[in-house]
């Protein structure tokens, strides 16, 4: 009978012990990031994000939104890496692309940032939000005369 007892001591501190199966939950920390991306609360939004990319690795979205908030954080090589993260998994993520060539003209890396957004266009072809971007790169690169035909 103490044996018994022992057992069920052991068993119930380790039921307190061990987190709640709820707590692991990938949608859980992926809508808790996105609604503290979406609030502003930027490091919390990273917070949850770094624990979704630890549950799930594969996932291209979780790398895209904590670049997201990275970027915003002013965490622009932090960011440029979640980006590639982002378009190494899903290498037809048109808005992975995109952004990563935002970080990359940020930094001066303006030709880096040209061929994410000639990927991107290529993918998308009537996304005039790239073309936007891909105006604004040429501008910032100072290549003026070579692009006036675009």
């Amino acid at each position: 009978m103490k044996k018994l007892w022992r057992i069920l001591l052991v068993c119930l501190a380790l039921a307190f012990t061990v987190p709640a199966l709820g707590q692991y939950d990938k949608d859980v920390f992926s809508f808790r990031g996105r609604t503290a991306l979406q609030d502003g609360r930027l490091n919390e939004a990273v917070a949850h994000f770094n624990i979704l990319a630890q549950l799930d690795s594969t996932d291209y979205w979780t790398f895209f939104y904590r670049g997201i908030a990275k970027y915003n954080l002013g965490d622009i090589r932090g960011a440029k890496a979640d980006f590639s993260t982002a378009v190494r998994l899903n290498p037809v993520f048109t808005s992975g692309f995109h952004y990563r060539a935002i970080t990359e003209s940020r930094t001066g890396q303006y030709d880096e940032a040209l061929r994410d957004l000639e990927r991107a266009i290529d993918l998308r072809p009537g996304s005039s939000g790239l073309y936007f971007t891909r105006g604004v790169t040429y501008f910032l690169s100072r290549q003026f005369e070579s692009r006036i035909g675009l």
